[in-house]
């Protein structure tokens, strides 16, 4: 900790990029990742918050892509945060999770054009979801004899809120997983 605390600069390695900062700007946003981490401390603190550390080299290492994470960066160094083009909507949000980062502090030239992304993405993939959904209902009821009792087993077996038959197999499971976990 002691070299640490004798530089004012820190050199962030995500994905195998490198990137040095100034530790004073990381603090710049305190309840964030990065904020954090120039607070912890202790082996246990540190490890919570990235994957792996040197403290000889001040170097700290997060085992994420590196696409989204400048324009992370700069959201500390200049305030402002916008949107990557050429990554995934729902992987460039998930990155803003994980960082720490409210996708409210996005400037209004890219926060409007993010939303609509999102929000298109988000509606593809429950459109998407449905179509399976259906697709699954329409392969086990086909148009032969057995598609009527190939449903029910299904319903059975798969969904225990369809019928009475349904519920008492699973408590029937139930009941076998516990007296197995409890060795009776």
């Amino acid at each position: 900790m002691a070299s640490r605390a004798k530089s004012n600069r820190v050199i962030l390695n995500v994905g195998g990029d490198r990137h040095e900062v100034l530790w004073r700007t990381l603090n710049r946003l305190p309840h964030s990742r990065l904020g954090r981490l120039g607070h912890a401390v202790t082996h246990e603190a540190i490890s919570q918050i990235c994957d792996d550390y040197s403290l000889e080299d001040n170097e700290y290492f997060f085992d994420r892509h590196p696409q989204s994470f400048g324009c992370v960066l700069n959201m500390y160094r200049t305030g402002h945060l916008h949107t990557v083009e050429d990554i995934c909507i729902l992987a460039y949000h998930s990155d803003l999770v994980y960082w720490g980062i409210d996708e409210r502090h996005m400037d209004p030239c890219c926060l409007s054009r993010y939303y609509q992304k999102k929000e298109h993405v988000e509606d593809e993939m429950r459109k998407v979801n449905e179509i399976f959904l259906q697709q699954m209902d329409t392969e086990y009821s086909g148009d032969d004899r057995c598609a009527v009792y190939r449903k029910k087993l299904w319903d059975i077996l798969e969904k225990p809120q369809t019928s009475m038959a349904a519920r008492v197999r699973l408590l029937i499971l139930l009941k076998n997983f516990t007296f197995t976990g409890f060795g009776f």
